[in-house]
């Protein structure tokens, strides 16, 4: 079966220009990533402010692994059901702790990104890795698995997530000269 596949507009700036917002959503997009930092205090006020004057869209939050276990915990427990209904999924909120992770993938949905994407360039290394006496059954806690092809053999991670019913992001590599 397929799937539509779809783009996201990065925030950038925009986040302290609203007007941004409804020229994108104008444009069809229904799907925002921001970049969050440990400042997200700020930011979500911000974004909740957006939340009540834009209706239609949804946000992926980057946290980048700019948050501790207790910053990020504290975090969840400021959201209300209707904002976690608009967030897409949170990337890397903190360095990847699978027991931490699969607790808070039942309140939010979590991405895995930075996390394991360099230190799983190599596809048949990683799943060697993740396949290991031990090392499966302590992978958990995310339902999405960020892809850089740039990085990381897009194909390969593809027919992993499928198997193991993880949904995939494909996004550039802000850092690599073709992206």
């Amino acid at each position: 079966h397929s799937q539509d596949i779809k783009n996201n507009f990065l925030v950038d700036d925009e986040l302290s220009h609203p007007e941004a917002f409804a020229k994108a959503l104008a444009q069809g997009f229904d799907s925002f990533k921001i970049k969050m930092s440990p400042e997200w205090r700020t930011e979500m006020k911000i974004l909740r402010q957006i939340f009540r004057d834009f209706s239609g869209f949804r946000v992926r939050l980057d946290f980048n692994s700019s948050l501790d276990v207790e910053d990020f915990s504290f975090f969840l427990g400021q959201l209300d059901k209707s904002e976690i209904d608009r967030i897409e999924y949170v990337e890397d909120p903190t360095p990847y702790h699978s027991e931490f992770w699969v607790e808070w993938n039942k309140k939010i949905t979590l991405a895995l990104d930075q996390a394991w994407a360099r230190s799983f360039k190599n596809f048949t290394a990683a799943l060697k890795k993740m396949s290991a006496p031990g090392e499966m059954e302590n992978l958990g806690g995310f339902d999405v698995l960020v892809v850089k092809p740039a990085l990381q053999d897009l194909f390969s991670w593809t027919a992993w997530s499928h198997a193991n019913k993880v949904r995939v992001t494909v996004t550039g590599l802000m850092d690599h000269p073709v992206g």
